[in-house]
């Protein structure tokens, strides 16, 4: 009998760390690679949201019109580094003309698809880690000060009812029922039925890693440099160590076009909310009033 082929996982963050698990239940030995402890990155700080909802994408029909607002920072929604966009400005263009009718459509459908299993394989995941103290299945309660802000959320109520996500419309004073607690400023409500959430996304981090390590995952504390390819499969750390494995997976986020340059690819991506340099892309909030 062969041995179980070896796996590096680089990027330690959720994403990289359910890689890891999943590879590591179909019989691989895995390696997880991060510069921190998994989990006290990027994935510390989000919001622990588990949904089957968010599939309306940034660059949707509605931005176009939104577009003049954001660039000249009138709106709370966008922030971001002129400089950074300059440099980048053949995705940014290539991002907005993504922003038509056709590609949310496709897109959405995707995301619904993916994003419906995602959740149950978490819910699985947490059930298996013992994590059950951290879920809150409350659903996700979108409250809007105004009709022009629930108008304007009209095209992802449209896009909901087209792919089937769960939810239900609530009005002032049916809000006020369902949370006596909310401020009555709320005009109006949209409540996600299948929406989770976890009380510490670094908590649930940890829960999975445990089981990982239980079952023989290897965790690396290392900062991969590039991804080279000989007899086998190489990531070279920033310290010069070299660590080899019959293939290597990528999850690295906004670190990930970095990494990969040495194997010549040259990958058009930004990132949200995530600073791997001194130039965010973008830090965007909803803006609901």
């Amino acid at each position: 009998m062969t041995s179980p082929q070896r796996i590096t996982v680089v990027g330690g963050g959720i994403v990289g760390i359910t890689t890891a698990l999943e590879f590591q239940r179909r019989g691989y030995q895995v390696s997880l690679l991060d510069p921190k402890q998994p989990g006290r990155e990027t994935s510390y700080g989000n919001t622990g949201v588990l949904s089957d909802g968010s599939v309306v994408i940034s660059n949707n029909p509605g931005l176009r019109k939104r577009l003049p607002k954001l660039i000249l920072k009138k709106s709370n929604a966008l922030n971001y580094s002129l400089w950074f966009v300059i440099k980048r400005l053949p995705w940014v263009t290539r991002f907005l003309s993504y922003c038509t009718d056709q590609h949310l459509d496709h897109s959405s459908w995707a995301l619904r698809a993916l994003q419906a299993h995602s959740l149950q394989l978490h819910l699985g995941l947490i059930s298996d880690s013992g994590a059950d103290s951290l879920l809150r299945k409350t659903g996700w309660l979108k409250v809007f000060r105004s009709d022009t802000s629930y108008q304007a959320y009209g095209m992802e109520l449209k896009v909901f009812e087209k792919t089937g996500v769960g939810h239900t419309k609530y009005s002032e004073e049916e809000l006020r029922q369902l949370e006596p607690a909310l401020n009555p400023i709320f005009r109006h409500g949209v409540l996600l039925h299948n929406a989770c959430s976890v009380s510490s996304p670094a908590a649930l981090c940890d829960a999975y890693l445990s089981i990982f390590i239980e079952a023989g995952g290897q965790v690396i504390l290392g900062a991969a440099k590039k991804i080279q390819k000989s007899a086998t499969w190489e990531v070279q750390l920033t310290d010069g160590e070299l660590i080899s494995s019959d293939a290597v997976v990528l999850a690295a986020g906004p670190w990930s076009a970095e990494i990969a340059k040495g194997l010549g690819y040259k990958i058009p991506m930004a990132w949200e909310r995530a600073q791997p340099c001194k130039e965010p892309f973008m830090m965007s909030t909803r803006d609901m009033s």
